[in-house]
């Protein structure tokens, strides 16, 4: 394996590293803003009462909202990382030339 790929391998591990961490981080948030919102006792919702249960779907794909802005901002804080190991490397090379 040549320094080259080694690097690339690295650059491409950390760059999965961030992306998970910045998952779990914007995940956690966005489940404690949504625990935080909701007034209902969980009681009523889990009766059985018919407005709650003609919702169920829709309620199901919202469950999946918070997943999903998670991964926007763990996209963004990733390529944000990607972008300065780009500019470090733009570095280097200039260094390295002269």
């Amino acid at each position: 394996m040549s320094g080259l790929e080694a690097v690339v391998g690295l650059s491409a591990m950390a760059s999965a590293v961030v992306f998970a961490i910045a998952f779990r981080v914007g995940l956690r948030d966005a489940r404690r803003r949504e625990a935080a919102s909701i007034e209902l006792p969980r009681a009523v919702i889990a009766s059985g009462d018919p407005r709650w249960l003609t919702g169920q779907r829709r309620q199901r794909w919202l469950g999946r909202v918070p997943a999903v802005q998670a991964a926007f901002v763990a996209m963004a804080v990733t390529s944000i990382f990607v972008m300065s190991l780009c500019l470090a490397a733009m570095v280097v090379v200039a260094i390295s030339s002269l």
